[in-house]
C-alpha cells in the first residue's frame, strides 16, 4: 500500500471530524497580526476539537477556573487566535504554529495513536485497494482538490469510488448498506461499529511511524493569554492531567456531549476505554513531539509548513 496516500487520508480525516460547522468566509492567506495587549483573565477561553477532550473538560472541576468551552468548534477562530487554550489533532500544530505567526505554543500530548483504518475485506497490499469505495469526511466541501491531487495518476490504477460526507455520523451510517470500502476512523466513531464483521488494524500498521509515535493530540496555548495568566495555565494543565490519569475509572458523559456526538452512555464509555490516554510535558513531550515531526518531514516537508517549530514553540511549566 502507498503509505503517503494512507497517511494523507487520515490525516485529512483526523482534520475534518470534529466540526460540523461551515465555513462562512474565506481564510485569510496571510498570517495574523500579533495583539499587542491581552490583560490578565479570570476568564478561560477553551477550544477542544475532540469528543476526549470535551469530555476530560467536562469532569474537570471548574470551582479554580471560569472555563468558556466553545460549543461549535471550528478551526476558524483558532486560526485567527481567537482562543486562550486549544486541544487539537497534533500534526496540526506546525500549521497552527505557522499561520498565527508564532503565536501559540504546544504545553502537552494529551493522546497517543487511537487511529483505525477499517474495511469490509482484508488488505495486504496496495492490489486490495482496486476499485475500493473510500469514505472521507468533508463537513466543510474543500477536500475533493486535495484527495484527487494526493491520489493523481495512481487513481488511473486503483480505480477508487470517492464519496464525501458532512459528518462522520453519516459515514457510520453509510457502512451498514456498502459493501468492498475502506475508511479511517476514531474514536467515538468507531464504537458505532461493534457488531459488524468488519476487518481493522492500527494506523501504525502502514505508515512509517512506530505504535506509541503517532500524536493524536495536544493541548496549545495562546501566548497572549499565557504572557498574563501563566499560573492559571500552569494550574489547568495540572487539572487536565489528573482527569485525564483518571477518566476511565468512571468516566461521566453529559447528555450534551451524548446528543452532540449521537452516542449512547455504554458508546461513550467504550469509547474512552479504547483510547490511549496519555499527558506528556515538559523535556519528554519536547523529545517524542520533535520525533513525530521527523516523521512527519519524511513523508511530506508541507505537513511542517514554512516555519518549522523551534523552541520557542515548546511550553515548559515552572
Amino acid at each position: 500500500m502507498n503509505k503517503k496516500i494512507i497517511l494523507t487520508l487520515a490525516l485529512l480525516l483526523v482534520f475534518t471530524s470534529c466540526s460540523k460547522e461551515k465555513r462562512q468566509e474565506a481564510i485569510d492567506p496571510n498570517p495574523i497580526e500579533v495583539s499587542e495587549e491581552n490583560p490578565k483573565s479570570d476568564k478561560i477561553d477553551i477550544n477542544p476539537t475532540s469528543f476526549t477532550s470535551r469530555l476530560i473538560l467536562d469532569n474537570m472541576d471548574n470551582k479554580n477556573f471560569n472555563i468558556r468551552t466553545s460549543k461549535d468548534s471550528n478551526y476558524i477562530d483558532i486560526e485567527k487566535g481567537n482562543f486562550d487554550i486549544a486541544i487539537v489533532p497534533g500534526y496540526l500544530g506546525p500549521y497552527f504554529y505557522n499561520y498565527t505567526n508564532q503565536n501559540i505554543k504546544i504545553a502537552a500530548i494529551s493522546s497517543i495513536d487511537n487511529i483505525k483504518l477499517v474495511s469490509d475485506s482484508v488488505i495486504n497490499d496496495q492490489n486490495d485497494l482496486k476499485k475500493k469505495n473510500l469514505y472521507i469526511a468533508d463537513p466543510v466541501g474543500n477536500l475533493s482538490n486535495v484527495v484527487d491531487k494526493k491520489l493523481g495518476p495512481l487513481n488511473l490504477f486503483l480505480k477508487l469510488n470517492i464519496e464525501y460526507y458532512k459528518d462522520m455520523n453519516d459515514i457510520v451510517k453509510k457502512l451498514d448498506e456498502s459493501h468492498n470500502f475502506l475508511t479511517i476512523m476514531k474514536d467515538p466513531y468507531y464504537q458505532k461499529l461493534e457488531g459488524n464483521d468488519y476487518y481493522t488494524s492500527d494506523l501504525s500498521n502502514w505508515i512509517p511511524i512506530a505504535q506509541g509515535e503517532f500524536v493524536s493530540e495536544i493541548i496549545i496555548v495562546n501566548k497572549d493569554y499565557l504572557k498574563y495568566n501563566k499560573e492559571v495555565f500552569n494550574q489547568f494543565l495540572q487539572s487536565y492531567k489528573e482527569v485525564s490519569n483518571k477518566l476511565k475509572e468512571d468516566p461521566v458523559a453529559s447528555d450534551e456531549i451524548l446528543n452532540m456526538y449521537n452516542l449512547t452512555d455504554r458508546e461513550a464509555k467504550e469509547a474512552i476505554n479504547d483510547q490511549s490516554l496519555t499527558f506528556i510535558e515538559g523535556d519528554t513531550m519536547k523529545g517524542t513531539y520533535q520525533v513525530f515531526l521527523d516523521r512527519l518531514k519524511n513523508l511530506d516537508t508541507s505537513l511542517l509548513g514554512d516555519i518549522i517549530p523551534d523552541d520557542d514553540f515548546y511550553y515548559m511549566s515552572e
